[in-house]
Parts: C-alpha cells; structure tokens; sequence
C-alpha cells in the first residue's frame, strides 16, 4: 500500500542521508496518498500530506493548486489567506494555469477583495495571443466591476473586448455596466445610458435568432421604457 512505501521510504531515509531521488519519491508517494485522502473526503488529512510533499518537493504546480483547494474545502479561520498563498505559489511555478488563476479569482470575489478579482479576472477573459477573448469568466468579471463601483472601467474594458472578437456577449456586459455607472447623478446619466442603449441594439443585432438575442430584446424594453418620460 502507499502508507507502507511511505513508511520503507523513510526507513531508508534515516539510515543514510535522504538523497534527491528519495527525496523525490517520498514527496510522490505522500501526494499519492493526499490524493487518496482526498477521495475518501479526509480533506484535512489530504492537506497534511500535501503540505508534508511539497515541503520535500516545492515545484509542483498543480499539487500547490490542489492544497489551495483543499484549505478552502477545509474552511478553517484563516483557510482564505493559505488558499491564496497555495494558489499564488502554483501561478509563480506557472502562470498559464488558467483554472488556477480563476480559482484565486473567484477567492477574491469571495472575500469581497473586487480590486484583486478584477486583475485575475481580466487576464482570464482577454484570451491569450491571437485568441478570441474568453466569455467563461465574463459574468463574475462583470461582477467584480459592478460590486467595486467601476462601472466605467468595465465597459471599457467589455467593449474593447467586443471589437477584438469578443461578440455580443461582450458589448451586453458592456451595456449593462454603462447602464448603471451613472444612475445616481442625473446629469451624467443620459449619457451614459444612451451608450447603453446603442450597445444593446447592436448587440441584439449580432446575436440575432439566438437566447442571447431574446435576453438583449428583454433589457431594450425595460430601459427603453425606464428612460420615457
């Protein structure tokens, strides 16, 4: 069994200095069995043991984002800040981890730290290189943006993102923000919400025959009617 290698791998440890090799297999064998662990819902074991194999073998990118999953399934006092560390050493390791840097992310959102959602989020939903922006992250970036209050630094950021590629979706987003970043103060408000108004129809145009279409016509009518006198 694992816990057996576990404990020969030791024992050969402590008679002679650990070299690398050994190092390395002990630290595997105690993931293997935080995996395990994990399975079988020990969460706080599986923590342990991961803990205990990225103390031997730190570069491990996706067992560091694993350990920040296993603090927050945890949920002990002070699991938000370790999971936060787990995942901030998994992106140093590899910051193309896509689902780690969302992870951390949502983390933010969670804690109501929109500011640091808002610049995880971001790199998430642009797309890398050449590629189209990404709508997997679009609805809690906009979130994110709406809850900080920077409305206008979200429609911006949307509508650059419609016109890299990004389709309806993202003009939507950017509507909805334009919509709202103003509806306190009056005077702003007509421009903004005509800013609204003009995304909203192109991007029911865009996304003609489809539910996306059928939601944009819904928020036409309602500001339309919101905005008569």
């Amino acid at each position: 069994s694992l816990l057996s290698l576990e404990t020969r791998l030791m024992k050969q440890a402590s008679q002679k200095p650990a070299d690398a090799p050994l190092t390395v297999q002990v630290a595997q064998t105690r993931a293997q069995i935080a995996y395990r662990k994990a399975g079988q819902g020990d969460i706080e074991g599986a923590a342990a043991y991961l803990e205990n194999s990225l103390a031997l073998a730190p570069d491990h990118a996706d067992r560091w984002t694993m350990l920040g999953d296993l603090y927050q399934l945890v949920g002990a006092p002070g699991a938000g800040h370790l999971a936060q560390t787990a995942y901030e050493r998994s992106l140093k390791l590899d910051p193309k981890r896509v689902q780690t840097r969302a992870r951390l992310a949502s983390l933010f959102l969670h804690q109501g730290r929109f500011l640091k959602a808002i610049e995880e989020f971001e790199p998430l939903v642009q797309g890398d290189g050449d590629e189209a922006p990404r709508t997997d992250y679009l609805q809690p970036l906009a979130a994110a943006y709406a809850a900080s209050e920077e409305n206008g630094r979200g429609a911006r950021f949307f509508q650059r993102m419609a016109k890299k590629g990004g389709g309806p979706a993202f003009k939507i987003a950017a509507a909805v923000l334009h919509w709202n970043s103003h509806e306190d103060v009056p005077l702003l408000g007509p421009i903004k919400r005509g800013s609204a108004l003009k995304l909203i129809k192109e991007a029911e145009s865009e996304a003609s025959g489809t539910d996306l279409a059928l939601y944009a016509l819904r928020l036409r009518h309602r500001w339309e009617n919101a905005s008569s006198p």
